[in-house]
């Protein structure tokens, strides 16, 4: 294997992912006499950038083509996933299209750490995994939208939200019927779920509806999240793994709740320490945010309850 091709990985004809802590992929097609790319998701920085224009333009050298990047289509906003966008803009003066609800993470790079830490974020935060250079989206993304090239194939887009506010997936159909879907952070490949088994989720709930809606989708071929191994002909076990990891922390909260009533802080330390997790400053803001929204969803649905005594928040299990 050359090293172009250890860095393009072709899924099918004009369908390729560049493999990297995000996964980018990348859609190539003929108009007017130069290839048009059109990658999903960046990754995180300017580095990320680095390797995407290394990596197309050693292939399109070797093939004697020229190319132009033509959009980034963001799954979702979270630096992770848009970090390189900036860069990538600013050298090719591509479009950006991302969900209309994720559009303010792309401009204000405040939005997601403050969301995240509950206030102003402090300097831990202000990284490059946390806190990118804005970028300016072209496009916003709705639900069903779909996007048609010349060739008569062409992209659909479909809200999963859970993991963010309007995450998406891209979904690019083949000449034979069957699907590649770029499901962003819509569903954790096995091993990223084995070393992250709590992983960020912003709302459990949607999570888990967007998982059956993702499970729904017939004929897929390929389902690539943003982080780890591609997924073929197990989804629905991956999917159904995602899915008890998810009920997991909420039977970890209600057990502690059964010993007596608990503050957040002592429900995210119990909550650790049951899975054998140990937190630095990031993590406890990670998981921390995402144990908040998984105590808010549980006391939506009646499950445990909450009331402040002597300015403290505690939880109850619901009488």
């Amino acid at each position: 294997m050359n090293d172009v091709s250890a860095k393009l990985i072709e899924l099918a004809p004009d369908v390729f992912v560049i493999p990297g802590a995000t996964n980018a992929g990348a859609v190539f097609k003929q108009a007017d006499g130069i290839t048009q790319v059109y990658l999903i998701d960046s990754g995180t920085s300017e580095l990320d950038a680095d390797v995407i224009f290394d990596t197309l333009k050693k292939y399109f050298s070797e093939k004697s083509r020229q190319f132009k990047i033509a959009a980034i289509i963001n799954t979702h906003c979270h630096p992770d996933h848009v970090g390189a966008d900036n860069a990538i803009q600013t050298e090719t003066e591509c479009e950006i299209w991302c969900p209309a609800m994720e559009r303010g993470c792309l401009e204000n790079p405040e939005m997601q750490p403050s969301l995240m830490y509950g206030g102003y974020p402090p300097k831990e935060l202000h990284s490059l995994f946390f806190m990118i250079k804005p970028a300016k989206p072209s496009k916003m993304l709705y639900d069903g939208d779909s996007f048609n090239f010349n060739d008569g194939t062409g992209l659909k887009f479909i809200d999963l939200p859970g993991h963010s506010f309007q995450e998406m997936a891209v979904i690019y159909e083949l000449p034979d019927g069957s699907k590649i879907v770029f499901s962003g952070d819509a569903v954790y490949p096995r091993k990223r779920l084995a070393k992250f088994w709590i992983s960020f989720i912003y709302n459990p709930h949607k999570f888990m509806q967007s998982l059956d809606k993702l499970d729904s989708i017939k004929n897929i071929k390929y389902c690539i999240p943003s982080h780890g191994e591609f997924i073929t002909d197990d989804l629905s076990e991956v999917i159904e793994l995602n899915k008890i990891a998810v009920y997991s922390v909420e039977k970890t909260i209600l057990i502690i709740l059964k010993t007596g009533k608990a503050s957040f802080e002592q429900i995210l330390k119990g909550v650790t320490d049951y899975h054998d997790i140990k937190m630095a400053f990031a993590q406890h803001v990670l998981i921390g945010c995402t144990l908040k929204s998984y105590l808010a969803v549980m006391c939506d649905k009646g499950e445990i309850t909450c009331k402040v005594e002597e300015n403290i928040l505690y939880y109850y299990l619901k009488k």
